[in-house]
């Protein structure tokens, strides 16, 4: 197609933030010095969250190629995650922002999937209402520290029919809050008609197992999301 290579790194094993931010300025040098212009990426966008960001199919793998501004992209999420298991990597995460420099530094926050429906608090309601506090104390947290946050609404489950009765509780007050204090953006995955309805999550177009979306979902997700994190 006419491309000419210009430069290229292999690693036998994986590298720091750190040294990655020395070897992108060793090769702008060795660019310069060939009369090409390398520009550093301005943007890094973070996800946070479940297997649902997790996966090699994730939407925020097939994210990166079409943000505009670019932006490098780090998956921080971990399958098996929830709530709490989320807010101890905080402070690792949070380490990251002063190597960030000056560049904008955007989190994306998608969780519920395994620990909503046993969240202690008696009621549905209950439980819901004090899941919504601790996901707005993180959020703060997160950008009180520097972070612009993304907000992600959360997605149905086939079973139990506990965690569609509380996520619709959960991402109706994140709605109704709204964008400002605790999140900057709203990628509202749940209302999505195509992946947000309680039955979607039995429909295998769309979902494989009744919580993961396909190839073809995450397509949808990529596209809320993109969406929210470009008009950052």
């Amino acid at each position: 197609v006419g491309y000419k290579l210009a430069m290229m790194a292999y690693y036998t094993s994986a590298i720091t933030t750190t040294q990655v931010r020395q070897v992108v300025s060793y090769f702008q040098t060795r660019a310069a010095a060939s009369s090409i212009t390398a520009t550093s990426v301005q943007r890094m966008v973070y996800t946070e969250g479940d297997s649902i960001s997790s996966q090699a199919t994730s939407w925020p793998f097939v994210l990166q190629p079409n943000l505009s501004p670019a932006a490098f992209v780090g998956i921080s999420a971990l399958g098996g995650s929830t709530m709490a298991t989320m807010q101890s990597r905080a402070a690792a995460l949070d380490a990251d922002l002063p190597v960030l420099g000056t560049r904008k530094a955007i989190l994306t926050v998608l969780i519920g999937a395994n620990d909503l429906q046993s969240y202690p608090g008696g009621t549905d309601a209950i439980a819901a209402a004090a899941y919504v506090t601790d996901l707005q104390a993180y959020c703060l947290a997160r950008k009180n520290a520097g972070w612009k946050v993304v907000i992600c609404t959360i997605l149905p489950r086939a079973t139990p029919a506990a965690h569609n009765t509380r996520r619709a509780l959960v991402n109706a007050s994140i709605i109704s809050i709204g964008v400002g204090t605790y999140w900057d953006k709203i990628a509202d995955f749940g209302g999505d008609a195509t992946m947000g309805l309680d039955a979607n999550a039995s429909n295998v177009t769309w979902y494989t197992d009744g919580i993961h979306p396909t190839v073809a979902g995450y397509a949808i997700l990529e596209g809320l999301a993109r969406t929210q994190i470009n008009s950052i």
